[in-house]
């Protein structure tokens, strides 16, 4: 849904940021669905999985901070 309204906003607004938003939704609705495959999949337990956890949690903040700090250039 907050990926949804944050494309929307964009086809609105035009601005820039809100597309580092959005793809910050994005990862975090993937992030989800990851959490959930390895918790109701049992083969899909890897080693790795943590390691892809983690580093989705580090570009949604990363995407997060640039959509707040950048300047918009319509």
């Amino acid at each position: 849904m907050l990926l949804g309204l944050s494309i929307s906003a964009y086809k609105k607004t035009a601005l820039k940021s809100t597309i580092y938003a959005s793809v910050a939704f994005g990862l975090f609705a993937a992030q989800l669905f990851f959490d959930y495959l390895e918790d109701a999949v049992k083969s899909f337990e890897q080693p790795y999985n943590d390691v892809i956890f983690y580093a989705m949690t580090l570009a949604i903040l990363v995407l997060f901070f640039l959509a707040v700090v950048r300047r918009n250039k319509t």
